[in-house]
């Protein structure tokens, strides 16, 4: 990796913040590999209904950068709910905080994502201490990111955030017919019509593992230099990688902030940049 600009050198600070908020935003596609388990929260119920042949909606935040709590069992909701009139759930859901920092002394919160089994178009999912997070002024106007493979990623745009209630709600069903699908359909809630293994996400993750083969590609070329300025208080390298060797010194931080993580997929772009020879 070669700044071919003279008299240039640019440095990357990549510091993993947490194991929950190690992920990261992409519009088209990402690729997460789940190998760490960050933070657990399960629910197995027969939540459509007695007697239903449906084995329910299962949640869970057991691998890389998973967060969620659950706030209560998921609910039947009645007919005016949504489609689906008595099988339409209400999965009700917390953000759970990162660890404490002693510098600004509080315990940032804004990252979730986790999984959900069992889902249907009806399925309401609502965060219900979204207005607790660190920057609540980032929920109007947020679309929640959803998956059917982990790779191909779509915003769920009737994500609704209730500045009264302080809550934060959107269904599958509630995609845009052009979201792409992996098998080919037009929408992503109709492939859930039967109950659907979805990860959600408040943005497309950038796993930890993409990090370490980001940090361990560049650190092969001659042209780069990889140290280690110290620890996250998850015990996680804060990772600096220098690029050239001229007077011209630029700093570029990403990742530093629990709920961005979405920056690291700039700095892969912008280490790719630096590395090409054509350019």
């Amino acid at each position: 990796y070669k700044s071919h600009s003279p008299g240039m050198k640019c440095s990357l600070l990549l510091a993993a913040s947490v194991t929950r908020t190690a992920s990261s935003f992409s519009s088209s596609r990402a690729r997460l590999v789940s190998t760490a388990s960050s933070s657990m929260s399960t629910l197995s119920m027969g939540a459509h209904g007695a007697g239903s042949s449906n084995p329910g909606v299962h949640i869970s935040s057991a691998f890389d950068s998973g967060n969620i709590a659950l706030d209560e069992s998921a609910l039947p909701l009645g007919d005016k709910q949504g489609p689906g009139g008595s099988d339409a759930v209400e999965v009700r859901l917390k953000i759970v905080p990162d660890p404490f920092t002693e510098l600004e002394e509080r315990a940032h919160s804004q990252w979730f994502h986790f999984k959900c089994v069992g889902a249907r178009a009806s399925t309401k999912f609502t965060i219900t201490n979204a207005n607790g997070a660190s920057y609540p002024q980032a929920w109007p106007g947020t679309t929640v990111c959803a998956s059917l493979d982990r790779e191909t990623w779509f915003r769920c745009v009737d994500t609704t955030y209730d500045q009264d209630a302080g809550t934060l709600s959107w269904t599958l069903g509630g995609t845009p017919a052009v979201s792409p699908t992996p098998n080919g359909g037009e929408n992503a809630g109709e492939n859930a019509s039967h109950g659907s293994t979805v990860w959600f996400s408040y943005f497309a993750p950038y796993s930890f593992e993409r990090h370490q083969d980001l940090v361990g590609r560049v650190a092969r070329s001659p042209h780069a230099r990889h140290a280690v300025l110290g620890r996250t208080l998850d015990g996680r390298d804060i990772d600096l990688l220098t690029i050239g060797d001229g007077e011209t010194k630029v700093w570029v931080i990403a990742r530093q902030h629990p709920g961005e993580p979405m920056a690291e997929w700039f700095a892969e772009g912008l280490l790719e940049r630096l590395g090409c020879e054509e350019d």
